[in-house]
């Protein structure tokens, strides 16, 4: 385990908005996820060139993990949880609660599989938190 204080911590919609499983940025990544993925993945690397002279280098690697190396699993698997009831209201969108109960499940588990993305030559985040105004706010 780390020896960092990691914690979780998700976007909140501050007009109030509730979009659950009907939001748009969802959408696009719905049928042909890791296409979707990728392509954006590589497409903000390009955007965050370092030096123009040498070329991005993005990678990909299917890792597997023991789940108790998650960073703050506990608090992660508490905001999973949370989700559950509002996604069991939500007649409408099935494939909210089987979404999060399967990666309640799989955070619960023994071992979980991750992708790991990194990508050089490129400027980096500047922060935790971006202004409105900074280049990587969209």
């Amino acid at each position: 385990m780390s020896k960092h204080n990691y914690k979780w911590e998700f976007v909140i919609d501050l007009k109030g908005v509730h979009k659950g499983f009907n939001n748009p940025d969802l959408e696009r990544f719905k049928n042909g996820r890791y296409r979707s993925l990728t392509r954006e993945v590589i497409q903000n690397s390009i955007d965050a060139r370092l030096n123009k002279n040498l070329p991005v280098r993005v990678e990909f690697e299917c890792i597997n993990r023991k789940t108790e190396d998650i960073p703050d699993r506990d608090g992660l698997l508490k905001k999973i949880s949370a989700c559950i009831p509002m996604a069991k209201r939500d007649k409408g969108r099935k494939e909210a609660l089987t979404w999060f109960n399967t990666a309640k499940d799989l955070v619960e588990g023994k071992s979980i599989d991750v992708l790991r993305m990194s990508d050089y030559n490129t400027v980096g985040m500047a922060g935790l938190v971006f202004p409105q105004t900074s280049r990587h706010f969209s």
